[in-house]
């Protein structure tokens, strides 16, 4: 199929349905999807993933796919997102996620909560490469910009596992706050960001050496997390108070700035590669909340 740049975009829903887009990184209109995004109106995780997916890539010369997770079902649907139709089905383990792509796109990875492990698929021809074990109830799934690590939230282990890209081996474990959930690393990749659902905190990890370097609380029920291209600004949906908090990542340990209203238990967030967008996917209010980035440190909602 040729090579390809991936741009990676994690979503989850109730039933834990993932996604993870595959295509050559670029830009999109936005009128469509902001109109859709705004509506609510039986608006799911799962159509907030692919419209999203759409908004984040578009393709010049690289054939793009949808990686979707179908969590009842132990398998990953492969999608033609120009065809909108299943190019291929992915057998992985029992109650598929999580799911990420290694920033080549050779590769995309998915967490199977109920198997305790992470499927490796080879997307060159979508056939199942491995599964690695690791803790208990893995959830969110990141892939380090130089694409040599994985990082796993360990839900119910209370632990982020390790896994070398190369070796598809775990590395080992780092231990987190209580309910270890989603995932954000920055640009450089020396820092990764854990939010921990119960433990109402943000662990921030040494991408280097795998370390805590601090954990941040004062939060409710943290969800999504995402990362500012620029890397001194961190979104964190703060799904108790229906908030994104906005953090100030240029200093250590990490400062909040401010909070911005969005819809009821905001749960998964995505940039557009310009990082003048943030979308928030709210699970109770069944909407997508728009964020404007002009000024990163002050977003807004958008009208």
């Amino acid at each position: 199929m040729g090579s390809r740049h991936a741009q990676v975009l994690v979503s989850h829903r109730g039933d834990g349905a993932g996604l993870a887009h595959q295509g050559c990184k670029g830009s999109a209109g936005s009128a469509s999807r902001s109109s859709a995004a705004r509506s609510g109106a039986g608006f799911g995780w799962r159509a907030f993933a692919l419209m999203l997916a759409g908004a984040l890539a578009s393709q010049a010369q690289a054939e793009p796919f949808a990686y979707i997770a179908n969590y009842s079902d132990k398998t990953v649907s492969v999608i033609d997102v120009a065809t909108r139709q299943v190019n291929a089905t992915v057998a992985v383990g029992d109650r598929p996620f999580g799911v990420a792509t290694h920033p080549d796109g050779s590769r995309v990875y998915v967490a199977n909560q109920d198997s305790n492990t992470v499927s490796v698929i080879n997307t060159a021809n979508n056939t199942l490469i491995t599964s690695i074990q690791v803790g208990k109830t893995p959830s969110g799934v990141a892939v380090n910009p130089a694409g040599t690590k994985v990082y796993v939230a360990n839900q119910f282990g209370g632990t982020v596992s390790v896994i070398d890209t190369a070796t598809n081996t775990e590395l080992g474990t780092v231990t987190v706050g209580a309910r270890p959930f989603e995932l954000g690393i920055s640009p450089s990749g020396n820092r990764v960001y854990v939010s921990n659902l119960i433990g109402n905190s943000i662990s921030v990890i040494d991408g280097s050496t795998d370390q805590v370097l601090h954990t941040v609380a004062g939060l409710s029920n943290p969800m999504g997390i995402a990362v500012h291209p620029l890397a001194d600004v961190v979104y964190v949906a703060n799904s108790g108070t229906n908030q994104v908090v906005v953090f100030d990542a240029s200093v250590s340990p990490m400062v909040e700035i401010t909070r911005v209203d969005v819809g009821t238990y905001p749960a998964e967030m995505a940039l557009t590669p310009s990082g003048q967008q943030l979308y928030v996917a709210n699970i109770i209010s069944n909407n997508v909340s728009i964020l404007d980035l002009s000024d990163r440190r002050a977003p807004t909602l958008s009208a």
